[in-house]
């Protein structure tokens, strides 16, 4: 019998996530005074999305998704502006309705405890950000 290309997965880890959200505003500074005063000052890994409308599409769609590693929630703050804010006009124009959403990694070492093979902080992460895209 031929081998299978297939491999069974021998360890199944479920992440339920606790999404939060805050909108944007039309303008960077009163986006990222809302913002500092909610998550800037976490110390958590995050994963986190940008979702809005864009002229081409009629419905909600997510539009970026990223990920911090113990940057104190930093790094959404620079990206929204990086990619909506910086251009003069652009979220007037193409963009709409922007939410930006976030959720804490979970702490896995409880997963450790159990003997599974979890990747270190930084993979997990980058292991989240990879499935939400």
């Amino acid at each position: 019998m031929p081998e299978s290309r297939f491999s069974i997965v021998e360890q199944v880890i479920v992440a339920q996530l606790q999404w939060n959200s805050i909108p944007m505003d039309r303008s960077y500074d009163p986006f990222r005074r809302r913002y500092m005063e909610v998550l800037c000052d976490s110390r958590d890994s995050l994963v986190y999305a940008m979702e809005g409308k864009h002229a081409a599409y009629p419905t909600p769609v997510v539009l970026y998704i990223g990920k911090t590693e113990a940057q104190r929630g930093q790094r959404p703050c620079d990206t929204a502006y990086a990619r909506f804010y910086g251009r003069p006009g652009i979220l007037s124009s193409i963009y709409s309705d922007m939410t930006l959403r976030w959720a804490i990694v979970p702490n896995v070492l409880d997963a450790d405890a159990r003997g599974c093979d979890i990747p270190s902080d930084t993979a997990w992460v980058q292991i989240l950000e990879r499935i939400l895209i």
